[in-house]
């Protein structure tokens, strides 16, 4: 009968573990699908924003392309970004959920009173 019960605890561990997985997967798909991200659309010139830079003291073309310059390497620093936290996420995700495991293990000891309340650890 014990063997019976431990292995009901053991099975009632790996289904709260299979849906923690699966909560925690399609977190992270919704999180994916939330995140805006970089198009390829907005690294194509013809996509890009267009400015009209107008001056009354004349053509404002070197700024322009200044301007230009600084946009692109921003946009592409924040797509730089984008994945490293991304890939912070899914790794502080893994993390957590590794570290659970063991809790959730000695919670369903403690729950389902094997071992004799504990005196058997001295």
């Amino acid at each position: 009968a014990r063997n019976g019960s431990h292995l009901i605890c053991t099975m009632r561990v790996i289904a709260i573990i299979a849906t923690v997985v699966a909560t925690l997967g399609s977190g992270v798909a919704a999180f994916q699908s939330a995140t805006p991200s970089l198009s390829a659309c907005a690294l194509r010139p013809t996509c890009a924003r267009t400015s009209v830079v107008v001056s009354i003291f004349g053509n404002k073309q070197r700024e322009a392309e200044d301007r230009a310059r600084i946009e692109a390497e921003q946009e592409e620093l924040n797509a730089r970004y984008a994945a490293e936290s991304q890939r912070d996420l899914v790794a502080m995700s893994v993390f957590g959920l590794v570290t659970t495991l063991p809790v959730l293990y000695l919670l369903s000891i403690a729950l389902t009173g094997e071992g004799g309340g504990g005196a058997g650890v001295y």
